[in-house]
């Protein structure tokens, strides 16, 4: 079954995305995994707090990630980005990747605990603006559900910001080109 890989990253002192080594480093993340996943990675920045990035990309199966994980080239780069930053959360989501737009540039998430208050679905449906898409899948490494809502272009951060509760992450598309 498809899944989407949704990894959180907090860089270490003196590293930010305004580095060319650090910007460097994820076009070649971006390379070496699209290559053996087949699946493109897509990077965004936390609006809130500058230290965080996200990666989201999909893998065939969980198994298929596993493989890449232990593989040299990835272990190679785990060297690399070790001084750079730390994986502050990592899941498997039962989404398939594809799902999400590939060009969207802002993202919205919020994560519940499995048979919560679904409190995210209904602050979506409040949300006004121009979704391109909305969805959800549940983490298979622990008890919780993840909440998205993806959007084509930025000039709606200013109305999201106000009109989302405080459990909700906003996060705005990164290129490394």
């Amino acid at each position: 079954m498809p899944v989407t890989e949704f990894v959180t990253f907090r860089f270490k002192e003196p590293y930010t995305l305004d580095n060319e080594e650090v910007r460097s480093q994820f076009r070649k993340v971006a390379a070496w995994q699209s290559e053996w996943s087949n699946y493109p990675l897509t990077f965004y920045k936390s609006v809130e707090d500058s230290a965080l990035l996200y990666l989201v990309s999909g893998w065939k199966d969980v198994d298929a990630h596993g493989e890449w994980i232990k593989s040299e080239r990835n272990q190679n780069l785990l060297q690399i980005f070790d001084p750079i930053l730390t994986i502050v959360d990592f899941v498997h989501l039962e989404m398939d990747f594809a799902v999400i737009p590939s060009d969207s540039q802002v993202l919205l998430f919020s994560e519940e605990e499995h048979n919560g208050s679904e409190q995210s679905i209904q602050d979506l449906g409040n949300l006004k603006g121009v979704k391109s898409w909305c969805g959800q899948g549940r983490a298979i490494e622990k008890p919780r559900e993840y909440y998205f809502a993806a959007f084509r272009d930025t000039s709606y951060l200013t109305a999201i910001e106000k009109e989302l509760a405080s459990h909700w992450k906003i996060l705005q598309r990164v290129y490394f080109e």
